[in-house]
């Protein structure tokens, strides 16, 4: 069951502000629980259709509309991502112990998200776009070396993420068509965004994080318009 609200309004100097609410339930998802606490990689699982998961989240946002279509826009979104099965159970290894609440894996509680097209002063047919996006780290799950569950699921988390990312956009005709050139250097931070976790208590390595993200850059070509 999905609901949502929202409201905007027009605030001065042509800027609008608006607030959202969103709700997302789903019940009777299929999930393995065990019937007795499972030692190391062995145990009984009986499937049930016990699973609940629910997201709520507030929006909030601002935006500002330049002429010729430039545009300023900016959000922080708070939300929570929530299950009473937070244990993924399958045939090949996987994280053990009682069947428990705890975070989804996308859970982000906190967001904020900026996006802008500008033009370049003093240069024509040249504009300046942006991304820039933080939010929390996702949440994970610590296990022992047998892989059973050390504390609550998903009660971990990875590294709080920023990244931004400029670019420049060249507008040239070409054989009676009209197009944009724009080149992005992903992540200029360079912030890590790691993939990967060791999340092992027993190895020294428990906490480290790797397979990170970096920067990059990035092109593309569009076409805006022709005859």
């Amino acid at each position: 069951m999905n609901w949502s609200v929202g409201l905007e309004h027009k605030l001065p100097a042509a800027i609008y502000a608006s607030i959202n609410f969103l709700d997302k339930r789903g019940v009777d998802g299929f999930v393995y629980a065990p019937q007795s606490p499972p030692p190391s990689l062995t145990g009984t699982f009986l499937l049930n259709n016990s699973r609940a998961e629910d997201y709520h989240s507030v929006d909030l946002s601002l935006r500002h509309s330049f002429s010729h279509g430039y545009v300023l826009f900016g959000s922080y979104t708070r939300s929570s991502a929530h299950t009473n099965a937070a244990l993924e159970y399958s045939p090949t290894l996987s994280d053990l112990g009682p069947q428990a609440s705890g975070s989804l894996p996308w859970n982000t509680p906190n967001r904020v998200l900026s996006w802008g097209w500008l033009p370049v002063p003093k240069l024509k047919n040249w504009d300046f776009v942006y991304t820039a996006d933080w939010h929390s780290g996702f949440p994970y799950t610590s296990v022992d070396a047998n892989q059973q569950v050390v504390g609550q699921p998903g009660s971990r988390r990875f590294p709080e993420y920023l990244s931004f990312s400029p670019g420049l956009e060249w507008r040239f005709h070409f054989r009676g068509s009209y197009f944009g050139l724009r080149g992005v250097i992903d992540n200029i931070t360079d912030s890590q965004n790691p993939a990967v976790v060791n999340n092992i208590v027993d190895s020294p390595q428990y906490g480290t994080f790797s397979v990170p993200e970096g920067r990059a850059l990035t092109a593309r070509i569009r076409l805006i318009g022709s005859k």
